[in-house]
């Protein structure tokens, strides 16, 4: 056992140390963060792919490009098609009795095999997070067909910041409504949540509902903002009591419309108003 983080007393922390806590935060994969450019690559000439700046992680090592780089390519064969690949190619140096250890990177194209078809190239196994000292990791690729050189594509996903990551959990209030309904004040809230790309509602009341017995009765409380309707009219059960043959359920019309359906065959004479809260796909 170490204390990474703590003082040691001599220096302790490794590349390895902070590769793993970083691989553990965000991912053991690569990812593109949202930075500079972006990575975003480009195609110079039939030659000459341009990497954007910006930042990536690569198995846990942060790699960064400050200026625009340029990666060469080969031509493009005569009638076939060809796919390459543009990694990261990270080395360790373990060579002879004492090794430095001092790790690079550097860009490194695998070339594919021309045929009838662009497929991927072979790329050599090894991870940065198992220890291996010679690893490739592919970055972007770049298709051939005849002498003509495609568009060059990442590879690699990008890392969504945490500040957008709570955006998109977090309720977005959207719609509020009141209805008095047998007596019962009754409000219903709305919220979206982006991540899920859903309702949350929500419903209280006060008061107690005083009415004969009722085989379905609508009771209108809202209509949802016009980018937020279901693509099916939705029926959500809110309460239901067998026993007392009472129940409430939430209907969802594609138009928005939002009403509450009260059923009973049963006076319904000092029954609150069920709380409840759910989802609501769209």
């Amino acid at each position: 056992m170490e204390i990474v983080t703590g003082k040691a007393g001599v220096p302790h922390v490794s590349s390895a140390d902070d590769g793993r806590r970083i691989a553990g935060e965000v991912g053991t994969g690569s990812y593109v963060l949202q930075t500079g450019g972006k990575l975003a690559p480009s195609l110079v000439d039939a030659n000459t792919v341009r990497i954007a700046t910006g930042d990536m992680i690569v198995q846990g090592r942060h790699i960064g490009v400050t200026a625009p780089e340029d990666v060469k390519v080969a031509s493009g064969s005569q009638g076939k098609k060809r796919m390459d690949y543009i990694c990261v190619h990270y080395t360790r140096d373990v060579s002879g009795s004492s090794p430095t250890l001092v790790e690079t990177v550097e860009w490194k194209v695998l070339q594919g095999t021309p045929g009838s078809s662009a497929t991927a190239p072979s790329v050599p196994k090894g991870s940065i997070l198992d220890g291996d000292a010679d690893v490739t990791v592919p970055i972007c690729s770049v298709t051939f067909d005849g002498l003509t050189t495609g568009q060059p594509k990442l590879l690699i996903p990008e890392l969504t910041p945490l500040a957008d990551l709570g955006d998109s959990v977090s309720r977005m209030k959207i719609a509020s409504g009141r209805a008095n309904i047998y007596g019962c004040d009754v409000t219903l809230d709305v919220s979206y949540i982006p991540a899920i790309h859903s309702l949350v509602f929500e419903t209280k009341g006060s008061g107690y509902m005083a009415t004969g017995t009722q085989t379905g009765h609508l009771a209108k409380v809202l209509t949802l903002p016009s980018n937020y309707l279901p693509a099916n009219e939705l029926n959500v059960c809110i309460c239901a009591n067998m026993q007392l043959k009472f129940g409430v359920s939430l209907i969802v019309q594609t138009n928005g419309d939002m009403a509450f359906n009260v059923t009973s065959s049963e006076p319904m004479r000092g029954f609150g108003w069920p709380s409840a809260m759910g989802f609501i796909p769209l």
